[in-house]
């Protein structure tokens, strides 16, 4: 009887062996690489030589029930005594031509050292990137809008940023600013 078990194994084995191969999946290794990621860029706005604002890049990983894949993301951040103007709750650029920035927020409107994401580009699924960076929040015929907030010659001053960013590379420029010692400012004016 052991024998005989032994001997079925054996056959098994073999038959498993000799299968045809047509059926099985297909082991492929990662299709393309990663994105080239655009430079980090520090910004010093006042030309006081210190630096003010910085455009950065990062790498997300996520690992859910359903998916899993990584992506990379370019976020403006606030430096030093720098802030963003920001909005409770919200995550993305939502500043538009003609908005105001107050320095003294209205609530759910807050200054924060938070680093709004600007662009985004995922790998999921099988490893392959999209084509796209994709541009988060508001803009108005390609340019997003920051409000800031930086200490020029001992004061605090309220402005904005007008950013570009680049759907096929994810490069991210500030291409033009304003900021005033005043109490508000309007965006684009």
């Amino acid at each position: 009887m052991k024998y005989c078990f032994s001997f079925i194994f054996i056959i098994a084995v073999f038959l498993v062996g000799c299968q045809d191969e047509e059926g099985l999946p297909e082991y492929s290794p990662r299709t393309t690489t990663i994105k080239d990621v655009p430079p980090s860029v520090d910004y010093d706005m006042n030309g006081d030589g210190i630096n003010d604002f910085a455009v950065q890049y990062g790498m997300l990983i996520w690992d859910g029930v359903n998916s899993s894949g990584t992506g990379l993301t370019g976020r403006i951040r606030a430096l030093g005594e720098s802030a963003i103007f920001g909005r409770s709750g919200e995550t993305e650029l939502f500043l538009l031509p003609g908005d105001t920035v107050r320095r003294l927020a209205l609530v759910p409107e807050m200054w924060d050292n938070y680093s709004p994401e600007i662009v985004s580009i995922t790998d999921a699924p099988y490893n392959v990137w999209e084509d796209e960076w994709t541009i988060r929040g508001k803009s108005e015929q390609g340019f997003s809008y920051v409000g800031i907030k930086l200490r020029d010659n001992g004061l605090f001053s309220v402005g904005w940023l007008k950013i570009q960013a680049d759907k096929e590379t994810g490069d991210i420029k500030i291409i033009e600013w304003d900021f005033r010692a005043e109490s508000e400012i309007v965006i684009d004016r």
